[in-house]
């Protein structure tokens, strides 16, 4: 008997992860769009010195890196997959070319995650 009970709910979970049910629905074209220029415009503000401002933008943006508390700067960037599709709260692969505060150079690949609401970019590797 716990056989079958196991089986039927085993392919009752097939049947909700397959139609989506459980795997959250698809952002439309637009909230795709948003997500990128999201993430573009923390990037870039961080990247001139503006990230401080991110948090008084209307709507403000929530922006959450260790790097960036740590003092470093941000002077270039790069996104690893430049066509992928960015999903919230999917991790985002970025280049960044960091200097410290002793102008020590730092080369690494991060990952960040983009919500829309609230509007937040934040690290995922950490």
């Amino acid at each position: 008997m716990w056989a079958k009970l196991i089986t039927v709910m085993c392919i009752a979970l097939i049947a909700l992860v397959g139609c989506g049910w459980l795997a959250g629905s698809k952002l439309s074209e637009e909230e795709v769009e948003q997500s990128q220029r999201v993430l573009i415009s923390v990037l870039e503000a961080w990247k001139t010195g503006q990230a401080h401002t991110l948090s008084a933008q209307t709507p403000p943006i929530r922006f959450q890196d260790d790097d960036y508390m740590a003092g470093w700067q941000l002077v270039g960037y790069q996104l690893v997959n430049p066509n992928q599709v960015i999903q919230s709260f999917r991790d985002v692969p970025v280049q960044v070319n960091l200097i410290d505060r002793q102008g020590k150079p730092l080369q690494k690949t991060v990952t960040f995650q983009v919500g829309l609401d609230p509007i937040t970019v934040q690290r995922s590797d950490n």
